[in-house]
């Protein structure tokens, strides 16, 4: 007997913008990292995993590689019928 799950996936992209950073996209987005208050943040949004220890037939991923190829963390949001992937 097959089980079939719905599940709702979103993809949420949370850019850090730093104080000067208002006139180049791409000082934007070329940072590898943000503020303290930043990253405080992005913590509170869900679990972060590794890419590489995800396996997909477990967890869908919504296009991302596994192997490293879309970089190696996400952060991830799960309730009973979504999942928020950041």
């Amino acid at each position: 007997m097959f089980y079939y799950y719905l599940l709702l996936l979103f993809f949420i992209i949370v850019l850090y913008c730093g104080r000067a950073q208002t006139k180049s996209e791409l000082s934007i987005l070329g940072n590898m990292h943000g503020s303290a208050r930043y990253v405080a943040f992005i913590q509170r949004l869900g679990d972060i995993l590794r890419l590489t220890d995800c396996y997909p037939l477990r967890m869908y991923l919504g296009g991302l590689d596994h192997r490293g190829t879309d970089g190696p963390f996400v952060y991830s949001w799960r309730a009973e019928f979504m999942q928020g992937l950041f």
